[in-house]
Order: C-alpha cells, then structure tokens, then sequence
C-alpha cells in the first residue's frame, strides 16, 4: 500500500541520517516501543505523480530519532518505490546528542546520498561542523563537507572526539 511506502521511505531516511547504530544507542524520542509516529498539518497524494507531500509542523519520531521540517515531499517510481525524499524549511534532526540542522535534506535512495544545504550544522555534544554543503554517503560510510568550518571541544582527557563515532 502506498502509505506503507511511504513511511518505509520516511524510515530510510531516518536511519540513513545516523547510520547503523541507531536501535543499539536509544533516545527519550517517540515510544517505547519501534513504533514511527509523524505528524503533519496535512499530507497530500497525486497518484498521477506518484508523489508524497507532508505539509506543515512535519514530525517524524520513533524511539531512537525525531526529524522536523516545515514540509516533507517523497517522490515513487511507477511501482510505487520511493526514488527522493526532500524535507524543507527549519530542517532539525535529532538522535542523542547528535543533530543536524540545514534548510533544506535530500535523499536519493538510489546512490544513498543525503544532502544537506542551506547553512547545514551538525553538532555532536560540544563538537561542530558546518558548511555551505554537507552529504553523507550511506554506502561508503562517508561525509563531504564543502565551506568546512569546523570546532571540536577536547574531552576531560585532552583527547579530542570525532563528530561521526
């Protein structure tokens, strides 16, 4: 069904955010349980389109993650299988003390590169990391940062910490 395509799309997107450790780490978010709540003023569905759209005070949460955006937009192929999924507008993503923030995130599930732009930061505890671009590369397990500024806060032990553990 479709909106079981969709929420499968929206969760690729939450785990592809903060990798494969995410069910291991926890978080207060959500439930208790793996059940994924979202809410939106409205969600709308052109079939003819094949495209998603989830408008206003958009929240995704579950036990591990919760994802905010102003809007969220999921584009299918003609089977219905989720190809990209934009979220747009007060883009925030929360996972521990892991977030990201950025105007606007784009997945494409086919190369699993999400793209963060419009003054994206990522934070991890006291650490920071922004640029004018940031992606992730889900399959490599890497991160391209274009306008680097970066801060990292040493620990107690005078070691520093990296910003994706």
């Amino acid at each position: 069904m479709v909106t079981n395509k969709i929420l499968a799309a929206v969760i690729s997107l939450i785990f592809l955010l903060l990798g494969s450790d995410l069910r291991a780490q926890g978080s207060s978010w959500g439930t208790s349980t793996n059940t994924t709540l979202i809410n939106s003023r409205t969600m709308n569905f052109d079939y003819q389109k094949h495209i998603a759209t989830f408008q206003g005070d958009v929240v995704v949460a579950d036990p591990t993650i919760k994802i905010m955006a102003d809007s969220m937009r999921v584009e299918f192929n003609e089977q219905n299988t989720p190809k990209v999924i934009t979220a747009e507008g007060r883009v925030k993503i929360w996972q521990g003390d892991r977030i990201a923030v950025s105007k606007t995130a784009i997945y494409t599930i086919a190369n699993g590169e999400l793209v963060l732009t419009g003054q994206p930061v990522l934070t991890h505890g006291q650490d920071r990391m922004a640029g004018t671009r940031i992606v992730f590369h889900r399959d490599d397990d890497k991160i391209d940062v274009k306008d680097l500024t970066m801060s990292i806060v040493p620990t107690k032990t005078n070691e520093t910490r990296i910003i994706k553990e």
